[in-house]
């Protein structure tokens, strides 16, 4: 599977998990809430660190990716600083799903910017080999490292 299906199944799976919560508003869903979130939480970590790690290295070369991947990288630690605010809080807190709802528009954001931006310039920079070689790569680490982080400890 070349890098850019990949990620976008990943995308696509961080947007069903945000459905998912979403669609529970009661307090009697908060304990579903906390596990959907440490789902949510486990899955943007997991692709920013292959993001982060090895996608953007290869990009950032290139003069047609590189502002790409620089702006990315921003909207990374924006991500990362909201996951760290949502993971601090109960999900029966009043201001949780106002924060989940602000870290959705952040994600859906950077998800629209690369499929729009980094996909079609990355398949042009990069032929075809890499970019499967790349995927590779790319689902191997996400399962070592899966492995590595199935202890997740939230403070929710």
């Amino acid at each position: 599977m070349d890098i850019f299906t990949l990620l976008h199944e990943d995308h696509e799976n961080v947007s069903l998990i945000f459905k998912k919560i979403e669609s529970m508003k009661s307090k009697e869903t908060a304990q579903t809430q906390e596990q959907l979130f440490k789902e949510l939480y486990t899955e943007l970590e997991l692709h920013a660190k292959v993001e982060e790690d090895l996608v953007y290295p290869v990009f950032k070369k290139y003069e047609e990716t590189r502002k790409i991947v620089e702006e990315s990288l921003r909207e990374h630690q924006e991500i990362d600083r909201l996951l760290s605010e949502l993971k601090g809080m109960r999900p029966d807190d009043q201001k949780w799903m106002g924060k989940l709802g602000e870290l959705q528009r952040k994600v859906e954001h950077h998800v629209k910017e690369e499929e729009e931006q980094l996909f079609p310039q990355g398949r042009k920079v990069i032929g075809e080999e890499r970019l499967q070689q790349l995927g590779e790569t790319v689902e191997t680490q996400k399962e070592e490292l899966r492995g590595q982080r199935s202890g997740f400890k939230a403070v929710l």
